[in-house]
């Protein structure tokens, strides 16, 4: 059980990055009318020699990419650009690090894993998720998992074949939701976020309060949820750091990594956790077709939840 915690909450902040909203979507249009009539307003101003360079002085931050879009050193902007970009997205690949030292109710676990997860938007969000865990409590081995329509396919260390779920299950209806996309958190805190020049990149790191980071960072899909993922949510302090990186060129995000301490408690116990992480989002459009092994289909055990 809380292999399937961590493993969920893992995906509740690795979704809510790489998705766009219909929110995002709305903010955007609305946020180009503007842009559309600053524009307008400059270039009518021209002929003005006394204000030129005032005028000039904000496009100094401002950088053009290839295909001719103005991308301002604004994180609002930014973050709307991006999710506008990956809406024409229809998979991809994540790989990643991360370390989670969890107290629980006393007993401590200190974990590295590493893992890769192909996404597909075209059908359900279907998902190939690979993990591989080093743990000093014993615990760690290999998990993977398969999320399609039909269900979900799971094999973790200590089973003997593998387990579906069905798609109405509690974890399966939870997987939807996560991947219906969350990005307008991030546009709704986008004042919390410095943006950072990186060459090629835009990096845009969390500067708010720890409640902020909570609800931009961890909560968003998991606040919506009941049970216990609802309930340690409810329950959590937590401080942390995070940081997005986008694309200059395609406007992509293309990574992100986080570090927090947190505190809670609930139906599990007692948790005190430091979790770090670092991914990377790439091999776009190249994993649209993600199926089950018919010999995993053939011999898997449903599990009713």
């Amino acid at each position: 059980m809380r292999k399937i915690i961590a493993l969920l909450f893992l995906i509740c902040v690795m979704t809510l990055v790489a998705c766009g909203s219909d929110n995002a979507n709305q903010d955007k249009t609305e946020e180009d009318v503007v842009a559309e009539e600053e524009q307008t307003n400059e270039e009518s101003s021209d002929t003005s020699a006394a204000s030129t360079k005032e005028d000039e002085k904000p496009e100094e931050t401002e950088k053009s990419s290839e295909d001719g879009n103005i991308i301002g050193a604004d994180a609002k902007q930014i973050l709307l650009k991006s999710a506008e970009a990956m809406k024409g997205v229809s998979s991809y690949l994540i790989e990643g690090k991360y370390t989670d030292d969890s107290t629980i109710n006393g007993q401590n676990e200190k974990a590295t894993t590493e893992m890769t997860v192909k996404l597909s938007l075209t059908d359900q969000s279907n998902m190939h998720m690979k993990t591989s865990t080093t743990s000093n409590a014993g615990s760690g081995g290999v998990v993977e998992l398969y999320k399609v329509k039909d269900g979900m396919y799971i094999n973790s260390p200590g089973q003997d074949q593998w387990m579906k779920m069905a798609a109405n299950s509690d974890y399966g209806k939870l997987f939807t939701t996560l991947q219906a996309g969350q990005l307008n958190e991030y546009v709704d805190n986008s004042g919390a976020f410095e943006v950072k020049d990186n060459g090629d990149q835009f990096v845009l790191a969390f500067t708010g309060t720890n409640e902020e980071y909570k609800s931009a960072v961890l909560g968003a899909g998991i606040a919506a949820q009941e049970g216990i993922l609802k309930e340690h949510y409810d329950n959590m302090n937590v401080n942390g750091t995070y940081e997005i990186t986008v694309d200059k060129k395609s406007l992509y995000m293309v990574g992100y990594t986080f570090e927090y301490e947190s505190t809670t408690s609930g139906e599990i116990g007692e948790v005190e956790t430091y979790h770090k992480a670092d991914y990377t989002i790439s091999e776009f459009n190249k994993h649209d077709n993600i199926t089950v092994p018919k010999e995993i289909v053939d011999s898997a055990v449903s599990l009713s939840q």
